[in-house]
């Protein structure tokens, strides 16, 4: 539902962010808000994340979404490999003990 000023507040804030995505962590407000820009702005597009949503003005806004969206995967991937590691880590000294403890 929005409210009186909701959706001219988000008009001046995405002219302001001028080719970036406009992020968001209120999904409903997020839909209404995008309904009511998409009707005037065909190239427009929502993208939903986790508990963020994205509305993208444009094809250069979605590429820098694209390009942020990346360096969060680059991120993530490289904790998901430390985490790997450290269990596999973990996992042997546990192993070793067990063995030292059996002899």
């Amino acid at each position: 539902m929005l409210y009186e000023g909701d959706y001219e507040y988000f008009i001046k804030e995405l002219e302001a962010d001028e080719g970036q995505p406009y992020h968001m962590g209120n999904r409903e407000l997020a839909e209404d808000l995008f309904k009511e820009f998409k009707k005037v702005n065909k190239e427009a597009g929502m993208y939903c994340y986790d508990i963020s949503q994205f509305i993208c003005k444009d094809n250069r806004a979605k590429k820098k979404l694209i390009e942020m969206l990346n360096k969060q995967k680059e991120r993530q991937e490289k904790e998901l490999k430390q985490t790997i590691d450290l269990i596999k880590e973990i996992e042997e000294e546990v192993k070793a003990s067990q063995l030292v403890f059996h002899s």
